[in-house]
């Protein structure tokens, strides 16, 4: 179970952390970026046209200046950095210098783009609304920050930063101006006396400011820039995990145990214990499965059942020839037998041969409708017609009963999807039946109801008792032979209609008849498979 468990786990959460999970290299992350930077670069592709038409028409040690001046009319950060700023990035470093658009995808998002040739490239910070706010919630703390240390000497800063520090979540950190490892666009801010802050890859951003000596620095470091971390983002999709695969194995528990159970009992079933089934809840998944199984496995155990009681009939059956042949065989050898009896003895050997042809006959043609139904015998055919020519034959052979068929008027020109060999020896079969018990009178009706086709044949003989109707479709069942007048058989007729019935997906049933007799009935349902 831990294995299938397990192999659908990682089908289920594999993609799905991989997708969800806060790095820069899942899809929705490339995506977003790549969206990001094409809207960006649509937006400000005509502006750095403008800042470089500009620029090209000053002497490059102008530039600088010039892009100060200008940085005061952008509502956004504008600045002008040398190449040499990204050697330590050698894939933004070819872009750039390539002059292709790059887009840095932090928190106030910046747009870069080479001057032509130059070593310079201008950066333009597209995400003001997150750089205007980080200004503003830290302006006055690093204000209140600045008035403490001017009001100390600055023998005491340190021991003012201890004080400060328990005051504060993040880390306060004193460093001389140049220990600080900032860009230089922004070591120039702080000179200015600007506030200055950069944020890394972690979601932290650090804030620098200069103290009243101008040559020493406090840092804070580690704030977070958003209000949910990578951690917390992480924590939550964990969380999801483990209960969505909590779920998923109580889900596959109860399932994994029930095909457990059910190929305990196939393996069992197949081992040749035929009358095991499977106990499967009915809100279980594979409840129509093991419904199937036991379906199928109650159809194998009656074949089993019905070959085992077919061979012991076949071989009772095989007796009494057998027994015939041999004692007239006897007989015939005996030089005490008269010639005249001999001779009544080769007719015993030949109705004994004819016994068993008809046995074999019969046994074959009922093993063929035992087996499936072979679907390339079923065409559209004439039923009415065909009923109708069998019923004159029988006629002529029978003059002395009166043969009656009724066919619903629908019926009389309707073709019927049927395989017609099969169905015409069932009706032949009854028909022969009610022929050879009836006193005067067979009556056949042809008619269509609600649930299907049906056709009926009734006699007027002595009719069989309700206790007997089931045995009658048993092959080898004679019932009655002698209180109905029959001259016997081997009773496969009505086995081999029952067999064809199935084979259209319909039954044969036995009733009293109103003529005084038995009346049988075969139905079938209006539509049959075609595949």
């Amino acid at each position: 179970m831990f294995k299938a468990f397990a192999g659908l786990w990682i089908v289920v959460f594999l993609p799905l952390f991989f997708l969800l999970s806060p790095t820069p290299y899942t899809p929705i992350v490339i995506f977003n970026e790549y969206a990001e930077k094409t809207r960006y670069v649509e937006t400000y592709k005509g502006t750095f046209y403008l800042i470089f038409k500009r620029l090209k028409s000053l002497e490059q040690s102008l530039w600088q200046k010039d892009i100060d001046r200008l940085s005061k009319k952008f509502g956004y950060g504008l600045t002008l950095t040398h190449l040499d700023q990204w050697k330590g990035n050698s894939k933004t470093y070819d872009a750039i210098e390539k002059g292709e658009y790059v887009y840095i995808n932090n928190e106030t998002g910046i747009l870069i783009k080479r001057i032509d040739d130059a070593p310079w490239f201008v950066s333009i910070n597209v995400n003001s609304a997150e750089t205007e706010h980080i200004y503003r919630s830290s302006k006055g703390t690093l204000y209140l920050l600045q008035q403490e240390f001017s009001l100390e000497d600055k023998e005491l800063w340190l021991q003012k930063l201890d004080e400060l520090q328990n005051r504060f979540s993040f880390t306060l950190s004193l460093l001389d101006v140049g220990e600080v490892d900032i860009a230089l666009t922004l070591k120039d801010k702080l000179q200015k006396n600007d506030i200055v802050w950069e944020s890394n890859k972690n979601g932290f951003t650090n804030f620098y400011f200069l103290l009243p000596n101008k040559s020493q620095v406090i840092k804070a470091e580690e704030i977070p820039s958003n209000s949910i971390s990578p951690l917390i983002v992480l924590i939550i999709l964990l969380t999801f995990i483990v209960i969505i695969s909590v779920a998923m194995f109580l889900w596959v528990s109860p399932l994994w145990k029930d095909i457990s159970k059910l190929n305990r009992i196939a393996t069992k079933f197949g081992d040749g214990a035929l009358d095991e089934r499977a106990q499967i809840n009915e809100k279980s998944t594979v409840f129509n499965l093991a419904a199937s199984f036991n379906k199928m496995a109650d159809k194998i155990e009656g074949l089993f059942s019905s070959q085992k009681q077919l061979t012991r009939a076949i071989a009772h059956d095989l007796r009494t020839p057998l027994y015939r042949m041999r004692f007239s065989f006897e007989m015939i050898k005996s030089d005490d037998t008269p010639a005249e009896e001999k001779s009544t003895y080769f007719d015993a050997i030949d109705k004994s041969i004819d016994d068993l042809d008809q046995l074999i006959n019969q046994t074959l043609i009922l093993s063929r409708y035992t087996s499936s139904a072979d679907l390339t015998n079923f065409a559209m055919t004439p039923l009415a017609k065909t009923i109708q020519y069998e019923v004159d034959c029988f006629s002529l052979e029978r003059s002395d009963i009166s043969i009656e068929l009724e066919v619903d008027t629908p019926l009389l020109e309707q073709s019927i999807y049927i395989d017609k060999r099969a169905m015409i020896r069932a009706i032949n079969n009854l028909i022969a039946n009610a022929s050879r018990y009836a006193t005067s009178k067979v009556s056949i009706h042809f008619y269509q109801d609600e649930l299907g086709y049906a056709i009926s044949v009734e006699d007027d003989g002595c009719g069989i008792p309700s206790s007997e109707w089931e045995k009658v479709f048993t092959p080898f069942a004679q019932i009655g032979n002698e209180q109905r007048g029959g001259n016997g058989g081997h009773g496969l007729g009505l086995a081999i209609v029952k067999q064809i019935m199935q084979w259209h997906n319909g039954e044969v049933n036995l009733s009293d008849s109103s003529l005084g007799g038995a009346k049988l009935i075969l139905s079938w349902p209006l539509s049959q498979t075609r595949d």
